[in-house]
């Protein structure tokens, strides 16, 4: 049994600075780029675009883990630019009728840090999360996919063309951090020219961490060991307006209701902690006021401005040295643990599998009779 390391990392828009601040951190203690040590990545939203950035081609990441974090400090205010009403009256007006933002400026950054990459160009495992508003269902970017290493046997049964899976890096991480109403819809195409509709991928795993852990067992094998370093982006604390909310028609619960989708994941941490209990590693901050006179970061994922992203490099500071004994541990794990491939994950699962047969299913249906007639 082998043990096998995951990396997870949640959306929040420019609240991203907290976790690639952390993995930042890893990486100058391993002195090797930070995905060189998992077997596999996953994100959601902003937790896609940086696991998508620090990923490895021919061995060396497109960004390093600071290099990723500078990215939301340097660009996010140009990113998340308010228009000329609200920068010149302070005042944040409702987009009622069109997205808040054009995207320009975060097509321009992403078209530079990634350029004609593909997914199938990676070395690593990646899992990125969008999802598709025309299939009204999750749309999985997967970097094994792409390189035609499928893990669901209808692909292998069908002959699926990796092509169809194959995406550029572009338009991965532009497509799971398209939240509804702040900007477009996005189209991606796969490079067989087939068009996908996507909106941000926080609407179906915010917290990837448990689809990041079904994905690795299925990839390879449930007889290993699995360590999941799961990080979070500030919990969203300030309480919604009751009285404005009680008897609220759509528009009013419009913007709320995004906040609520990309916060309401809890569900999977709590899930992750029952199966892997302590296995599970899950870094998280509070942001709210910590003392009377300090106010705490805004847990909007578009307050770009100055003061906040500065309260927001504080926040990730403070959980760095909370957490530091714990990530320090998680580091000299990472650099002792023996990486295998791929091939040798298989032999070890499938010598677990003929060594201690499972028990057959409690409820078969292929044993039972044929029902009679019709109902």
């Amino acid at each position: 049994m082998s043990i096998v390391p995951l990396l997870s990392v949640d959306g929040g828009g420019i609240r991203g600075i907290i976790p690639s601040r952390i993995l930042e951190y890893v990486e100058t203690r391993m002195g090797v780029p930070v995905q060189s040590r998992f077997y596999m990545s996953a994100g959601a939203s902003a937790g896609g675009q940086i696991v998508t950035a620090t990923s490895l081609v021919n061995g060396k990441p497109i960004l390093t883990a600071g290099e990723t974090k500078n990215l939301f400090v340097v660009e996010g205010p140009e990113i998340f630019r308010k228009g000329f009403l609200s920068r010149t009256f302070n005042i944040d007006l409702p987009n009622l009728f069109t997205t808040k933002y054009d995207g320009k400026h975060l097509d321009h950054v992403l078209r530079r840090v990634f350029g004609d990459l593909k997914l199938s160009d990676l070395d690593n495992d990646l899992l990125v999360s969008s999802y598709d508003i025309v299939r009204r269902k999750e749309k999985l970017f997967k970097s094994w996919d792409a390189r035609g290493n499928f893990t669901d046997p209808s692909d292998r049964a069908q002959g699926t063309d990796p092509r169809s899976k194959d995406y550029s890096l572009f338009d991965v991480a532009r497509a799971t951090s398209s939240a509804q109403s702040y900007f477009n819809v996005y189209t991606a195409h796969n490079m067989l020219g087939e068009p996908s509709h996507l909106i941000d991928g926080g609407n179906f795993a915010n917290n990837p961490a448990l689809m990041l852990y079904a994905d690795a067992v299925r990839r390879y094998g449930d007889t290993h060991q699995y360590v999941v370093l799961s990080l979070g982006s500030g919990e969203t604390e300030r309480p919604l307006d009751v009285h404005a909310l009680r008897n609220a028609g759509i528009i009013r619960w419009a913007s709320p209701t995004v906040h609520i989708n990309l916060g309401s994941m809890r569900s999977h941490d709590y899930i992750m902690r029952t199966l892997l209990e302590r296995d599970y590693i899950r870094m998280q901050t509070d942001l709210r006021r910590q003392s009377p006179d300090k106010p705490g970061p805004s847990d909007d994922f578009d307050d770009a401005s100055k003061e906040n992203i500065a309260r927001l490099e504080e926040r990730a500071e403070e959980l760095l040295k909370a957490e530091r004994h714990r990530l320090d541990c998680f580091v000299e794990f990472l650099m002792a643990n023996k990486l295998k491939t791929q091939d040798e994950l298989a032999d070890e699962h499938e010598h677990c599998e003929r060594s201690s047969p499972r028990p057959k299913p409690a409820c078969d249906p292929s044993t039972l009779p044929e029902p009679e007639g019709t109902i």
